[in-house]
Formats: structure tokens, C-alpha cells, sequence
């Protein structure tokens, strides 16, 4: 969750540079992490020598800017990337040199950025605007969508209460624990505030969800009249404070009368959301349904080509079949034809020797009849 602040103190000599300089660089090396926005060698000289090229060395040296992270949610490496890419984006900066050193000696991350007061193009001092850091508060916002960070809650209503939270002295922030009311000096309001609204976009659907979601930091929420009393049980004591107090200060339009319509809010989203993913497993389970309809479509339609197939080469087979029984005929026909003939010779062969035999028979009648006649004994 980066959240970007401004520090109001700004130094009108270049001994208060090189303070803040030496300020943000004094950490053993392998808990400070430094980056250059236009800056090619010496930081601290090549402001000066912008200053001096627009004979700008009088009052307001630079502008300090401080962007913080959750504990654990980035590494140093990103989180200097992060604000070398809110620099690159930035207008404002693209002609300021600045300097980005980021700190990892607590338990949360936070870059310094000590922006040059002259632009080394134009020579005109920088200065921003309350809206100008609302759309600052923008770019950090769009660069957290992108590198799958938690966005802190803002609200554009309040442009007074935008102003105070997002801009203190130097002294302030070295007292809060660099910024984000997580290290040294981080009272009870804080972790109530910072617990609370982490809870809160947690998507609570009632007061009771609402403390279940912060049991384990020991925080309860309960309500007194119109407004909430938050109360923090630590060490064995109850700090107490009411929801109006505790977040007078913080860029938001959560108040006692919103919270409950938040609940309700909530709670219609989350049925929405099942009911929406109800609906689509139920077209899931529709879609397995149809694409196991067509896999026994296309496995029926396989099954009708293979029997197509084999119908087909039966079809063949019965052809060639046809083709060699038709051969086997014509060959009977001429075996047929051949035994006729064969038939017919023999018929006729056997006519010619039963009337040989028939001739024969009547010429052993007709000399039996002689030997008879003349009282022959014929020994036939």
C-alpha cells in the first residue's frame, strides 16, 4: 500500500541540502538503496551547479517527498524501481534532478525523494499545488495497480482533510517512524486507524463480521448511539476512541451513518458474486455437458465412417467376387457346352452299335433258323 507524502520543511541554504542529503544517505550500505532521476554523477553538486547556471542559489533549496510501503510488501529493489517509475511519469519532475534514496532500516520501506528546487530546462523554482498532489496520489495509486499492490482508501470530498494528511514538517515525520505510524512513535491511534481500515476493506456484512475480522489485533468496534467506539485492548489496558475522531484526519467517506449501508453493500456484492459464480459454474457444467455430447457425437460419427468403410470394402469384396463367379460360370458354360457336344458323339456312337448289334442279332436269328431247318445244332 505506497502512500506518498509530503514534507513541508525545506531549507533555504545549501547547507540544508547537503543536511538532507547526508540525512537520507546515512545508512550502512546494505540498508539504504539509492536512485539518480537526471542526476549523472554527484548528486548535492549537480543541484548546485542548476542553481548556479539560473543564478538561483537563494531561498527554497528543494522539495522532500516520502513514499511508503506495508511491512513486507516489497523489497528495497522494487521499491526504488517503483519511485524511478512515479519520477518517469511524473511532469512536474521530468527536468528536476532528483534524488531517490531508499530506506530499509525499519520495519516497513519508504524512499526519499530530495527534488531540486530549480528546473535545470527552464530555470523556473518547483512548487506543487494541493491538486497537484492529489494527482501525484494518482500516479502512485496507477503504478500500484501495476506492481499488484493494496491501494489505500481516498476520498476526493474533503480537499482541506486531503491537505493535513498528506503534508507535515520533518519533525513530525521522524516522530511518527518515517510516515507510516509503523516504527518508533506508532501510538494506538494509529494501529486502531491502520486495523480498522485495513478490516474495513476486508469487505465486512456486519459489525460482528467486522470484529472477527479484527479479533486477532484485539481491537473491537461497537456502537454508542449514532456513532462507533473502537476500542484497542493492550497490555492490559482499553484505549477507547470514537470512529468520527479517529478518522477526522484520514482521506476517506467512511463515517458511522455509511458504515452500515457498507455492510448491506457489502453483503449484496458477495451474493451477487456467488450467485454470478453459481451461474458460471452451472454454464461450466453446461459446457462439460455439451463438449461430452459432441465427444459422443464425433465418437458415433467415427463409428458410422468405420462401418461405412468396411461396408465399402464388403461392397468390393462382393464385386470381385461376382467377377470371379461370373468367370467360374463362363468356364462351366464351355465345360458344359463340351459335355454336350461329347454327349451327342457318344449318343450317336451308340446308335450306330446298337443297330450293329441289332444287324448282328438278326443275322444269329436268321442262320438259327437255317440250322434249325436243316437240323443243325449251332453251339451260339
Amino acid at each position: 500500500m505506497p502512500i506518498l507524502k509530503s514534507v513541508s520543511s525545506a531549507g533555504k541554504s545549501a547547507s540544508s541540502l547537503k543536511r538532507l542529503i547526508d540525512y537520507v544517505s546515512d545508512r550502512d550500505d546494505e540498508k539504504v538503496k539509492f536512485g539518480k532521476f537526471n542526476i549523472n554523477g554527484d548528486p548535492f553538486k549537480e543541484m548546485i551547479n542548476t542553481k548556479k547556471l539560473w543564478h538561483k542559489e537563494e531561498g527554497r533549496q528543494y522539495k522532500h517527498l516520502i513514499i511508503s510501503f506495508k511491512p513486507g510488501e516489497v523489497d528495497m529493489e522494487t521499491a526504488n524501481k517503483f519511485v524511478l517509475d512515479f519520477c518517469s511519469r511524473n511532469e512536474k519532475l521530468k527536468n528536476h534532478e532528483v534524488l531517490i534514496a531508499t530506506h530499509g532500516d525499519r520495519n516497513h520501506i519508504h524512499s526519499h525523494l530530495v527534488i531540486n528546487s530549480v528546473d535545470f530546462a527552464t530555470g523556473e523554482k518547483y512548487s506543487h499545488s494541493k491538486k497537484e498532489l492529489e494527482e501525484y496520489k494518482k500516479i502512485v495509486d496507477e503504478l500500484a495497480r501495476e506492481y499488484d499492490l493494496e491501494i489505500p482508501l481516498r476520498g476526493l470530498s474533503r480537499e482541506r482533510t486531503l491537505h493535513k494528511e498528506a503534508v507535515y514538517n520533518l519533525n513530525e515525520y521522524k516522530a511518527r517512524g518515517l510516515g507510516l505510524g509503523l516504527g518508533e512513535g506508532y501510538g494506538w491511534k494509529d494501529k486502531i486507524k491502520e486495523k480498522f481500515l485495513r478490516a474495513y476493506n476486508e469487505k465486512p456484512e456486519s459489525i460482528e463480521d467486522l470484529n472477527k475480522k479484527m479479533e486477532s489485533d484485539n481491537i473491537t468496534i461497537t456502537k454508542r448511539g449514532k456513532n462507533y467506539t473502537l476500542t484497542l485492548n493492550k497490555d492490559g489496558k482499553e484505549h477507547k476512541i470514537r470512529l468520527t475522531t479517529l478518522l477526522k484526519d484520514h482521506i476517506s467517506d467512511i463515517t458511522p451513518e455509511s458504515l452500515e449501508r457498507t455492510f448491506s453493500f457489502n453483503k449484496t456484492c458477495r451474493i451477487q458474486e456467488e450467485n454470478r459464480r453459481e451461474e458460471i459454474e452451472n454454464k461450466m457444467r453446461e459446457l462439460d455437458f455439451l463438449n461430452k455430447k459432441i465427444e459422443n457425437k464425433e465418437f458415433e460419427y467415427r463409428t458410422l465412417e468405420n462401418k461405412i468403410a468396411e461396408k465399402k470394402e464388403e461392397k468390393e469384396n462382393l464385386i470381385n467376387d461376382n467377377e470371379w463367379l461370373e468367370s467360374d460360370n463362363q468356364t462351366l458354360k464351355t465345360k458344359n457346352e463340351e459335355l454336350r457336344r461329347e454327349s451327342r458323339s457318344l449318343d450317336e456312337e451308340l446308335k450306330e452299335k446298337y443297330k450293329l448289334l441289332k444287324n448282328e442279332e438278326l443275322k444269329a436269328k436268321e442262320l438259327e433258323e437255317i440250322a434249325k431247318n436243316r437240323g443243325w445244332e449251332l453251339d451260339l
